[in-house]
């Protein structure tokens, strides 16, 4: 490794692709940043996934976008710490296929400011489990077509992320997405955004579902969505919840 931190970015450009294929995590993380800017796209390509793992925070802020996409699904092997220093550019950048290779723990090291990146096709590629790894901070900077884009694997969120829901985005979930909510996402939800529901969504949720409602909850659908409360869902309901 010392000889590698020697290499300034002439050398890293200078390398082949089968050089660069030999080359350790250990290296990787040794290259100055300058020098690791010397990578061509073919060289990131070339990097082997075990050695995708040694690129650190100083190295990420010399990625283009093209150098993010070259990186391909190996950009998953990243450690948290290069993860979480991705912007939004690079995070947009990102390929259907990178957003897919991402686990929950690359999802929940990366940045607020960055994950708002993404785009609303990435969000349909994340898989339910990487959802898992999504924050409450992350929440907070979805649109409501990005809502949409997650699709029903929205219901992957964890209790922080659910909670940070606010009622405009619970009104974008669509009829399919609130099916699929279960009696934990739902008590998650605060009576804020319960307000959003619409009574075709009220009549989607499953009975269970309707029953995590607590009595300010039910308080906080409005008239409208009153409407869609089905006779199933009436079986749930005592004495306190129908006052409420």
């Amino acid at each position: 490794t010392t000889q590698i931190s020697t290499l300034d970015s002439a050398d890293v450009a200078a390398l082949t692709s089968a050089a660069v294929v030999g080359l350790s995590s250990a290296q990787v993380a040794a290259l100055s940043s300058s020098a690791f800017n010397g990578f061509t796209t073919a060289g990131l390509d070339a990097l082997t996934s075990s050695a995708v793992v040694g690129i650190t925070t100083a190295q990420i802020s010399t990625l283009d976008t093209a150098d993010i996409q070259a990186l391909g699904t190996d950009i998953a092997n990243m450690s948290s710490a290069a993860m979480s220093a991705l912007t939004s550019t690079q995070l947009g950048a990102f390929t259907t296929a990178q957003a897919a290779a991402l686990d929950s723990a690359d999802v929940a090291a990366l940045s607020s400011s960055g994950f708002d990146g993404f785009a609303a096709a990435d969000l349909d590629a994340l898989l339910s489990g990487a959802i898992a790894g999504m924050t409450a901070a992350h929440v907070d900077t979805l649109s409501t077509a990005d809502i949409v884009a997650l699709g029903t694997d929205i219901a992957n969120m964890n209790t922080a992320a659910m909670a940070s829901l606010d009622s405009v985005q619970v009104a974008a979930l669509t009829t399919a997405q609130i099916a699929a909510l279960d009696s934990a996402d739902i008590a998650a939800l605060t009576s804020d955004a319960v307000s959003g529901l619409t009574s075709a969504q009220v009549a989607a949720l499953t009975t269970s579902a309707f029953a995590a409602l607590n009595t300010a909850d039910l308080a906080a659908l409005t008239s409208a969505a009153v409407v869609g409360i089905t006779t199933a869902q009436i079986g749930t309901l005592d004495t306190a919840d129908i006052v409420a």
